[in-house]
């Protein structure tokens, strides 16, 4: 099988590939909605520099699109080649271990332009095949990290189906928690799709002040994936961008910014008044979102995106991702490689003290 692999870069690297790339996720049927060429666009869509360094290495078999991994370049000490956008991962059909070897052959030819070679969150299954692949072209990799973790629910037998699922303490704490917000008021949810997003996505960010979140700095939504999602409400494509929010007595509560793509529904980030938490708010919130995925024609399942606990606890199951690290067969790669794991803490020379035991404390509801 004859694969030829070609490096597309600079600001006009992702539109030049576009109809590629979309080929290439309807025939990837592992691809997600990470991989779509739309959050590649978004994440990059007021870096500025970061396009520049874009590096989209094309696979192509009879000059038909077999394979992407979309990366971009770092520089510094170590130079980086990482996935171009969060969990970009690989895009590949047919035989997806001769892509994998094609694309490591090329690595390989370009060693004296990386050091390192750095992936988030891949599949088990794409994270073994490049990996086994870079093994046979000479590259050094370690072994395979574990990555994020995602908490999912499969809408297979419908809603009643669901709630059967998940057993009798679930469903007797279900009505009351969730109805407990209706003590403060009337109660009601309002959807903005479509155009209506972009206008309300304004509000939407006015809640964070008012949540848990506001309060420390690594669980505020990050300048950058603010505008990313911005971007995405107002370039609606396969990926649809729809705010939910939960009113009471006519004040927004809570509200959740979810996307759809593919036969997924994905609950992406949730606000809630902290004033509020006593009653529940996010919980009814969770209820409403997780219902419209059901209904949601051709939805097959509802992503939580990550798996914390509360995630979990609605959850029908979790898969994991991998991280897949290489290094360069160049002597600056192998110098930086070993410079890492001389960076590396030491181990005690002798154990620990045992931590005294912490009571237990309530965590976020949502």
């Amino acid at each position: 099988m004859n694969l030829t692999v070609s490096c597309t870069s600079g600001a006009g690297a992702i539109a030049q590939l576009r109809a590629d790339w979309q080929a290439l996720m309807q025939a990837d049927d592992e691809a997600g909605l990470f991989q779509a060429v739309e959050m590649c666009e978004a994440w990059h869509a007021d870096a500025g520099l970061d396009a520049a360094q874009l590096r989209l290495l094309l696979v192509q078999h009879d000059e038909q699109p077999v394979g992407l991994l979309p990366l971009l370049e770092q520089g510094g000490a170590t130079r980086r080649w990482v996935s171009a956008s969060p969990r970009a991962g690989l895009l590949a059909c047919g035989d997806r271990d001769a892509v994998c070897r094609a694309l490591a052959g090329w690595l390989q030819r370009q060693a004296g332009r990386w050091d390192q070679l750095l992936l988030d969150d891949l599949r088990p299954a794409a994270a073994r095949r490049l990996q086994a692949a870079l093994m046979q072209h000479g590259l050094a990799t370690e072994p395979g990290r574990p990555g994020g973790e995602e908490a999912f629910i499969s809408t297979d037998g419908g809603w009643a189906g669901y709630l059967a699922t998940q057993g009798p303490h679930f469903r007797h704490r279900l009505k009351p928690q969730t109805r407990k917000i209706e003590r403060l008021g009337p109660v009601t949810c309002r959807r903005h799709a479509g155009s209506q997003a972009a206008s309300a996505y304004d509000e939407f960010l006015r809640l964070e002040p008012r949540s848990w979140k506001a309060a420390q700095d690594d669980t505020r939504l990050p300048e950058r994936e603010r505008q990313a999602f911005r971007w995405l409400i107002e370039h609606p494509g396969s990926v649809q961008p729809d705010l939910l929010f939960l009113d009471v007595a006519g004040q927004p509560a809570a509200a959740m910014l979810s996307l759809a793509h593919a036969g997924c529904y994905h609950l992406f980030v949730t606000y809630f008044d902290d004033a509020l938490r006593a009653w529940y708010p996010g919980r009814r919130l969770f209820l409403e979102a997780i219902q419209h995925g059901f209904a949601l024609p051709g939805t097959v399942e509802i992503s939580f995106v990550g798996a914390y606990p509360f995630a979990r606890a609605w959850a029908t199951g979790v898969r994991s991702h991998v991280q897949l690290q290489a290094w360069s067969s160049s002597w600056r790669g192998r110098l930086r490689r070993w410079a890492s794991t001389r960076q590396a803490p030491l181990e005690p020379t002798r154990p620990l003290p045992v931590p005294l035991p912490v009571p237990p404390q309530e965590q976020p509801h949502a």
